[in-house]
């Protein structure tokens, strides 16, 4: 008896994140997954999961969705576009029927149209119009033919004091909310040290992504005027202007003339 429970190993967060995917996808077999992609550790921890589960179980169909705001951090980007290219090179060679869509904003809501057309203000705490225009209605749009099935999303408690406020208020198990397709936080109790401590390579060495720390390290540590401004561990207000600084001035030179009718600024 004593054997047997030194034995018996002890079940993790991840064990039952893996539990709560394989009773989703015989609930909904056959249906649509959707898994909202950022290009993050969480997302690409919940991705990876439901890869290795679908290439054993192939009970439903699969699409993964990544919202280009447009003035995504390079590294980031690049990396989200390398991995995606990966993904489905992996669907295809285990024969899993997968889509990737990449949700863009329309040009009259871009983020330079807003912010110098418009004049709206930069993004804060307090006015995040960008997480509606720049992600959540380009999501909605590229979606919308989707009439059945679910989504994933890669949200988590412990992310901050108000990340678990908002799920404690809008959860119902795992279950988010209800529109035409159903969303899933399946790993809301999952920790940043279980995220951190799995490895991304377990899709096989097809999909091996073992340097993801490395690109967020890069990532977080841009040069703005010489100086070395680590995101997310400054001042927000930093933080803000030195993404106006360095993203995205390649989208906004070269679609200058696409856009200036929705500018206030007159250009040569």
């Amino acid at each position: 008896m004593q054997l047997e429970m030194f034995n018996h190993k002890k079940k993790t967060k991840t064990d039952e994140l893996k539990a709560r995917l394989i009773e989703l996808f015989k609930e909904f077999s056959g249906k649509p997954i959707v898994v909202a992609y950022s290009g993050g550790k969480d997302s690409t921890f919940l991705l990876h999961h439901v890869l290795v589960l679908l290439s054993e179980m192939k009970t439903n169909p699969l699409a993964v969705v990544y919202a280009d705001t447009l003035v995504e951090n390079p590294v980031i980007h690049n990396h989200a576009m390398r991995f995606l290219d990966k993904v489905e090179n992996y669907c295809k060679t285990v024969g899993l029927d997968v889509r990737i869509l990449i949700a863009k904003p329309e040009v009259n809501n871009t983020y330079w149209v807003n912010v110098i057309g418009k004049g709206y203000p930069l993004p804060s705490f307090r006015f995040r119009w960008c997480q509606d225009k720049l992600k959540i209605k380009p999501i909605k749009k590229v979606l919308s033919s989707f009439n059945d099935g679910f989504m994933l999303v890669a949200v988590r408690i412990d992310e901050s004091t108000a990340r678990k406020v908002s799920l404690s208020r809008r959860l119902n198990s795992i279950e988010l909310e209800r529109n035409h397709l159903r969303v899933f936080a399946p790993m809301y109790d999952i920790t940043e040290d279980e995220v951190l401590s799995t490895p991304h390579g377990a899709l096989g060495t097809k999909v091996q992504e073992g340097d993801l720390v490395e690109e967020f390290k890069k990532a977080m540590q841009e040069y703005v005027n010489g100086e070395t401004l680590k995101f997310y561990h400054i001042d927000k207000s930093l933080t803000n202007r030195a993404k106006i600084l360095y993203t995205s001035n390649s989208y906004f030179f070269e679609n200058l003339e696409k856009i200036r009718p929705f500018l206030k600024i007159k250009t040569a």
